[in-house]
């Protein structure tokens, strides 16, 4: 029994120190002895290219500007709130920055550690976020998060699969049915299945349904209401004819295969599509995304920048947090960082006409309006966000691979599943 009370005492006194790791060191790692520090805690930009422009090109030349040192940390949003949960228990808070994706936002803000950020934002100027990006940063009227970038999902064609467009189709008016017709005519007019969606579990899959049925008036993450089961026949439909590519399971990322010319129809994350497109614009046609008897169906994922509670230096943290959400800085962060959308209304006019990933930036904040919208992922309603994303990924595996006939019965007991996951 005191053996085992000794190696928990040890396993937890370990666990402190590891998430203490970062205090009181800058962006490069190096110790600072002097000046006030600002350390952020960001699961955005999580990429290492990514990372290193936030940080190089924006963060860095704030920092010299200022006279202080920023420490930019990437970590997914449980294991920053694991670790503000220590610092806090040892009163040694070090942290003053955190950014958060939508879906974890709620868990955030019940935590009790963020600032009420409602008065001192109050008068900031040009602070109009896209109405999107909106959900989930508030509880009983007061704001905890600012809205700093968000993605959506657009239709990506290469240009070659445009003579097989069904009769009468528009590109930017496409119906989900017509994009199946689309997806069967280059399969028959090619001989290869050449529409990719993410094949590889726990990726992407969800999202690329969920947007589907939408436009037949499910709710997202709806698996067998009457919508959902639409958006499963479209998906059916395509699996049956081999309109996917034949590699489809080992696919994780839809871009690559969009790049190589193994595939020439998608509906991808504008961030990807934005990769995709940079490759060769004289290559590829960005469009809407197609829509059902509801509207065009669009899953927003966004994160938000909030003021850690009880952390030093406040003042100077939240003029970092001002200055992130200038509209030319809101811009500069979405074309180094990917294409990310801005979350200010008046980054749009910071947007060149004529560059390739404003052109898809300009394209998605489009998609944003008038149509039906999923804002933010509710990852925090559910026990495990993941095994949710699962259980959809266990019906794409036995009806788009494996090929076995839909039925209710096996919508239903998915149904049940997630229910079962419900916090």
């Amino acid at each position: 029994m005191l053996k085992s009370k000794i190696l928990k005492f040890a396993f937890l006194s370990l666990a402190a120190m590891l998430l203490l790791t970062g205090c009181g060191k800058t962006g490069d790692g190096k110790n600072e002895t002097s000046g006030e520090q600002i350390v952020i805690l960001s699961g955005l930009w999580s990429k290492p290219t990514e990372g290193e422009f936030v940080v190089s090109q924006i963060l860095n030349p704030l920092a010299e500007k200022l006279g202080i040192s920023i420490s930019f940390q990437t970590m997914d949003d449980l294991t920053a709130l694991q670790r503000l949960e220590v610092q806090t228990a040892s009163g040694n808070i070090c942290s003053n920055i955190e950014i958060a994706s939508s879906g974890s936002m709620t868990d955030w803000i019940n935590s009790g550690y963020l600032v009420d950020l409602t008065e001192k934002v109050a008068g900031w100027k040009d602070l109009k976020f896209i109405p999107a990006f909106s959900k989930g940063i508030e509880i009983d009227g007061k704001q905890y998060f600012l809205p700093i970038a968000g993605n959506v999902y657009l239709l990506i064609a290469n240009k070659k699969a445009l003579k097989y467009l069904p009769k009468g189709a528009k590109i930017d008016e496409l119906t989900w049915d017509q994009f199946a017709d689309w997806a069967l005519n280059i399969k028959k007019g090619t001989g290869f299945g050449r529409t990719v969606v993410c094949g590889v579990p726990l990726k992407s899959f969800i999202y690329q349904f969920g947007t589907c049925a939408l436009s037949y008036g499910a709710e997202f993450p709806e698996i067998n209401s009457e919508g959902a089961k639409k958006a499963w026949t479209i998906f059916e439909k395509l699996s049956q004819a081999d309109a996917f590519i034949p590699n489809i399971r080992e696919i994780a990322d839809c871009s690559l295969p969009m790049i190589r010319g193994e595939a020439w129809l998608s509906i991808l994350n504008n961030t990807k599509v934005g990769e995709v497109f940079e490759t060769n614009e004289t290559k590829f046609v960005v469009a809407k995304m197609p829509k059902g008897p509801k509207g065009r169906g669009i899953i927003v994922g966004f994160s938000g920048m909030a003021l850690i509670k009880n952390s030093q230096n406040q003042k100077t943290a939240l003029g970092i947090i001002k200055y992130l959400t200038k509209p030319d800085i809101q811009v500069q962060l979405a074309r180094g960082t990917g294409g990310f959308v801005p979350a200010v209304e008046a980054a749009l006019k910071f947007l060149d006409v004529n560059d390739p990933q404003d052109i898809v930036i300009r394209k998605a904040i489009h998609e944003l309006k008038g149509n039906v919208v999923a804002s933010g992922v509710p990852g925090s309603k559910y026990k495990d966000w993941g095994a949710v994303k699962m259980v959809f990924d266990n019906i794409f595996e036995r009806v788009l691979l494996r090929k076995e006939k839909l039925t209710d019965k096996m919508l239903d007991e998915a149904a049940e599943k997630i229910k079962e996951l419900r916090k």
